[in-house]
């Protein structure tokens, strides 16, 4: 077969650092990784995953793929790359990846490098060299922010160029000095996940003590410190909240000592990671969502939390301004501020129609983001900015 502009004779091969894990029914990868590649391979012939594999046992969340065109190419064991013998490590590795990765690519082939991670910049290096359709997406906050590293500094100055060869899907807005740059916000929900929510959400409950859900990994970035000690402050204050937190991580055990520290381990339950079917019923039972990031990129529980008509509390960082449209689905407060979380999450409760209110509106603003609804998103993009027929 002669391969042309049609996207269906062609192989998308994604080069990124989502740990994939084998599994006696076969790799399963983050769900909301996986369902994303779901589309994609919806207009392949073939979707080739390029990307770290861990014998580790894979988190509550990940999911197996369906779509059987698409494959997996194992980079090896993920590689500690913490201080200087960490980064020599991480050296060698990429020179390893780099060989591996180079005989597989053939001309025909479309790149995507997704980023921020080691393996995404790899796809980045390889597609330079080449004549090959190249894309790139940025999964990560876009805006600069206060602590980033250099190699995320690196990677953004890199995409930014036109030099790049070709359009670079961000969680951002528009930029009409770099029309290269593409806002791009898939969801991880589907139709069928919406429908079920809008029935799960009749069991709610809305007196106290009212219920705060987190979802997310734990670690620094996503600031679930400050939101124990928002915990704190509307305890003093006589306000009745109880906190579920989903999500595990480095930072686990030190919350949890600052939740006793803090004098409010009765008022937290820490769930780690659970099944889909566990945070249906957490996000069911739960009055009020709190993404309380430092930085994020799109920030996917986002929606998850809205399709569940949740109102919604988060901090002005990546593109949740957007989502939230204070304050019509709910609030947004700076990031790193204990005392004005917990003012904001205070005054949210005095009104109770009105945040049910807000919580309807975001169950309805999710529609257009819905996975269902991203074929025309994904359709799109590839025939205005790839230039394929998708026929």
């Amino acid at each position: 077969m002669t391969t042309g502009n049609f996207c269906k004779e062609r192989r998308l091969i994604i080069f990124t650092g989502v740990f994939h894990h084998p599994t006696p029914e076969g790799i399963v990868a983050h769900g909301g990784f996986a369902k994303e590649v779901e589309v994609w391979a919806r207009f392949f012939r073939e979707v080739l995953i390029v990307s770290p594999c861990s014998d580790d046992s894979p988190k509550a969340d990940a999911i197996r793929y369906v779509s059987e065109n698409i494959k997996f190419l194992s980079l090896g064991a993920p590689t500690y790359t913490s201080g200087i013998a960490g980064k020599f490590r991480l050296f060698a590795s990429s020179f390893r990846w780099l060989l591996k990765a180079n005989r597989i690519i053939r001309s025909t082939d479309i790149i995507m490098a997704r980023g921020p991670d080691s393996v995404g910049f790899l796809g980045y290096l390889l597609s330079r060299g080449r004549t090959n359709l190249r894309f790139a997406k940025y999964a990560d906050q876009w805006q600069s922010f206060a602590g980033e590293s250099f190699g995320y500094r690196l990677q953004k100055m890199s995409y930014r160029s036109a030099g790049f060869g070709g359009p670079v899907l961000i969680y951002g807005t528009k930029d009409p000095h770099r029309p290269h740059l593409i806002p791009f916000f898939p969801s991880a929900v589907s139709r069928s996940e919406w429908e079920s929510a809008g029935h799960r959400i009749k069991e709610r409950v809305w007196q106290p003590p009212y219920k705060l859900i987190f979802v997310g990994r734990l670690v620094p970035a996503k600031g679930a410190d400050t939101l124990l000690k928002a915990v704190k402050i509307l305890r003093e204050r006589g306000t009745e909240f109880r906190l579920d937190l989903v999500g595990d991580g480095p930072e686990k055990a030190n919350l949890m000592e600052m939740a006793t520290e803090l004098g409010i381990a009765n008022t937290i339950n820490f769930h780690g990671w659970v099944s889909w079917q566990e945070l249906e019923n957490l996000y069911a039972n739960a009055n009020c969502f709190v993404h309380c990031s430092r930085k994020e990129g799109f920030g996917k529980v986002i929606l998850e939390a809205m399709s569940f008509a949740l109102p919604l509390v988060g901090t002005d960082v990546g593109v949740s301004r957007v989502l939230i449209a204070p304050p019509s689905c709910g609030f947004i407060v700076a990031p790193g501020q204990p005392e004005a979380l917990a003012d904001t999450i205070g005054s949210a409760f005095m009104d109770i129609d009105a945040l049910q209110a807000a919580g309807n509106r975001g169950r309805e603003k999710v529609i257009p983001y819905l996975l269902d609804n991203q074929e025309l998103l994904y359709r799109s993009f590839i025939e205005k900015h790839l230039g394929l027929r998708c026929d």
